[in-house]
């Protein structure tokens, strides 16, 4: 029974794998080919006289094999008949389609193998440019010049063009070939290359494979000083630093004004309205308290971020989690940057509870309300509880008991009698001066 079971599954894997199409005659080894025409001219072969006399198809995986040969005197034919040959087989290989003609596998022609890659403005998944199946490879915007289009590369699938296909307008070709042989472009000093396996494109160099998914609903992809930048797309977190440089985006890609309240550095959401940011234009115009406050946070936070990214790309191997402030926290790898992890853990703490208050006042109608309308921009001081004795000043008459301690067997004794009395004495100065202080402290305050 056990050899039974193992057996059974070391057929399994056998049996899971695809296996190319194949004709055999009456089950004998001898007579094996790829189609059913050529076992049946196998068995009756055109070399020996036997011409075909209407071999046909009885079904797909069964063929009749009808021949008929000439005789010596060259008057009789003799008829041959055999429907014994039947086909085996799953599958056709990868590439190659089945020919219901032959009963094999025919490797596919393309159509278009020459087909060179092109550029377009025009955003498609699939389209037909000169007859030819091209698709899209991702597109990208030259950031260094943010009124230019986006523009989408198009890689030919070797295909032609069917009925219906949407053409690629204003198709630019590549028309350049670097030093590994790979069909390029350049645009605005930067060359854009199909990699080889025509699935990705470099650009300067670097490969970049986008999906249309991620591409179209969550990025916006492009060039900043020559290094490729794939910035998220939302209200909140379309800023990126590239080479030292920070570069904020509307989601559409265009640049942000820096001097707009819309701007994040400004507490803005960059959504292109100026009336549901944290500050209105006029506090940032005149750098109002509220403006102040608000720019440092943000600062802080932007800093913060930097020193991060630099923190990771110093020593990638490094691995940080709970760097949330209600978890607590584990790295491993460099001492050094789990260090610098842990103080920027607990400057991002901080800066979260900074933005929390920010966000109580955007809460509160952060567009409209003038400075001093916020509870924040008022500060009240507890002058009763301040001057309070209860809890504020003890008093007490007693005094510490003597120091002793005893040298080659002698007690000895230190009295504090008279710091006491010392004390009790300026005790009424420091009253004075303590009232005075906050009598002077009220007064400015008016």
């Amino acid at each position: 029974m056990r050899v039974f079971i193992v057996g059974l599954f070391l057929l399994i894997p056998f049996s899971a794998q695809a296996e190319t199409y194949y004709w055999k005659y009456n089950n004998n080894a001898s007579f094996i080919r790829p189609t059913a025409i050529e076992v049946c001219d196998l068995l009756y072969k055109p070399s020996q006289g036997f011409i075909d006399n209407g071999s046909e198809f009885i079904n797909e995986s069964r063929y009749h094999c009808k021949k008929k040969q000439l005789e010596g005197n060259g008057v009789t034919w003799y008829y041959v008949s055999s429907d014994k040959i039947f086909r085996f087989g799953d599958s056709c290989p990868q590439g190659s389609a089945y020919n219901p003609e032959t009963g094999g596998c025919d490797e596919a022609t393309l159509s278009c193998p020459d087909a060179k890659p092109v550029a377009s403005t025009l955003n498609l998944s699939m389209g037909c440019f000169n007859g030819c199946l091209y698709e899209n490879l991702g597109g990208f915007r030259d950031y260094d010049n943010l009124l230019s289009e986006v523009t989408y590369d198009y890689v030919a699938t070797g295909e032609e063009c069917l009925p219906g296909d949407q053409d690629i307008t204003d198709a630019e070709n590549y028309s350049e070939t670097n030093e590994e042989g790979l069909d390029c472009r350049t645009s605005n000093e930067i060359q854009f290359c199909v990699d080889d396996d025509k699935t990705c494109k470099r650009i300067n160099g670097q490969k970049i494979c986008i999906d249309h998914e991620t591409r179209d609903e969550l990025y916006n992809c492009g060039t900043f000083n020559g290094e490729v930048v794939c910035i998220e797309k939302n209200e909140q977190s379309n800023c990126r630093f590239v080479n030292g440089e920070h570069l904020c985006l509307y989601p559409e890609g265009d640049k942000v004004d820096e001097n707009s309240v819309d701007h994040p550095d400004n507490g803005g959401n960059a959504n292109r309205n100026t009336q549901d940011d944290i500050l209105d234009q006029e506090d940032l115009d005149q750098n109002t308290p509220q403006a102040q406050n608000t720019q440092t946070i943000i600062r802080e936070t932007i800093i913060k971020q930097a020193a991060q990214k630099q923190a990771e790309n110093d020593n990638p191997s490094s691995a940080v989690s709970g760097i949330e402030c209600d978890k607590a926290m584990n790295c491993t790898g460099d001492a050094v940057q789990c260090v610098i992890a842990r103080y920027e853990k607990q400057q991002a703490c901080l800066f979260e509870l900074q933005t929390s208050e920010l966000q109580q006042q955007v809460d509160s109608n952060p567009a409209t309300k003038p400075l001093g309308s916020y509870e924040s921009d008022t500060t009240i001081i507890d002058l009763e509880g301040m001057i309070s004795e209860d809890g504020r000043f003890v008093e007490s008459t007693s005094c510490p008991d003597p120091l002793s301690f005893a040298v080659y067997g002698k007690e000895f004794a230190i009295s504090f009698d008279p710091m006491c009395d010392l004390a009790g004495y300026i005790r009424y100065f420091i009253l004075f001066a303590t009232w005075f202080s906050v009598a002077v402290l009220i007064a400015k305050s008016f």
